[in-house]
């Protein structure tokens, strides 16, 4: 027996049965590994949500009030994972009795958002919209809390640094 493959003849093997792709059984597993791969992919990329960072940075909010010039502005360092968004704010300007520190959360949907900047005794609700970029962004924003009385409510304008 001078070749593996006489000795495999000699044991019974059909030539077919020799060679990988012409068995029912090869062909048979190939598909189920491939199966197999597509839905171990498939749960990797639902599992594990990609990093948007859109909003990551460094962003310079002016809240203007209604009626006044006087503004607010907050500069916040802010991280974006999936739709989530969240970092500290420091304060400079109107209303900032109870401290130069915030933090700051919120979502993105699309060019749409919500924030929130909250401080020990007072809350600012932000909404608006980001341009395509995610440059700049602008909306509205109401106030409440001893902290933000003077604010009440208004305008804001944000812009990466």
């Amino acid at each position: 027996m001078e070749k593996w493959g006489d000795f495999l003849k000699m044991m019974g093997f059909a030539p077919a049965d020799l060679h990988p792709s012409a068995g029912f059984f090869y062909d048979r597993c190939v598909k189920v590994v491939r199966i197999a791969l597509l839905v171990v992919v498939g749960f990797l990329t639902a599992c594990n949500p990609a990093s948007n960072p859109a909003m990551t940075g460094t962003w310079i909010f002016t809240l203007t009030p209604t009626g006044s010039a006087t503004a607010l502005q907050a500069t916040a360092n802010l991280t974006q994972l999936g739709v989530g968004v969240s970092g500290q704010a420091t304060l400079t300007g109107n209303d900032t009795s109870c401290g130069a520190t915030a933090s700051m959360s919120g979502a993105v949907k699309g060019n749409a958002l919500t924030f929130l900047l909250t401080q020990s005794q007072g809350t600012i609700n932000l909404t608006g919209t980001a341009n395509a970029a995610f440059t700049s962004a602008a909306g509205t924003y109401a106030a409440s809390g001893t902290c933000f009385e003077s604010l009440a409510t208004g305008t804001w304008s944000a812009v990466l640094d």
